[in-house]
């Protein structure tokens, strides 16, 4: 599913969830460019409970100041509300955002939890298949 949304320039932008296996991304572009401008990556570990793992946000410094990070940290965050997912941020600007929005995040009705020895190994393995 791609949403369109509005950068801060009030320029066009399109964020789709992209499959992989195992490391799965939001990406974000902007509507004259065709190639993605960032993304944020992530790991659905197998688990008794629905959790995400982002471990990697970036954007394309050509593109910094107009807010795209936090556009896919927001759509990342709405959608775990939604899908019931609770939200492992090992990331530090997934951290840095819950930090300063956790609050109001968890009384949207989101969750997430500090990261575990676990999570931290299960993403070095993932990123060292992935090399």
């Amino acid at each position: 599913m791609t949403r369109e949304l509005t950068d801060a320039t009030g320029s066009k932008v399109f964020i789709e969830l992209v499959d992989g296996a195992p490391i799965r991304s939001y990406s974000i572009r902007l509507a004259s460019v065709s190639s993605p401008a960032g993304r944020a990556d992530f790991l659905e570990p197998v688990s008794d409970e629905a959790v995400r793992v982002f471990f990697h946000t970036e954007v394309d410094p050509e593109f910094s100041g107009r807010g795209l990070a936090t556009q896919l940290i927001r759509t990342a965050l709405g959608d775990a509300i939604e899908e019931n997912i609770v939200v492992v941020p090992v990331c530090p600007l997934f951290a840095a955002y819950l930090r300063t929005h956790g609050e109001a995040y968890l009384a949207e009705g989101g969750k997430f939890r500090v990261p575990r020895r676990a999570d931290l190994a299960l993403v070095s393995q993932a990123v060292r298949a992935e090399r």
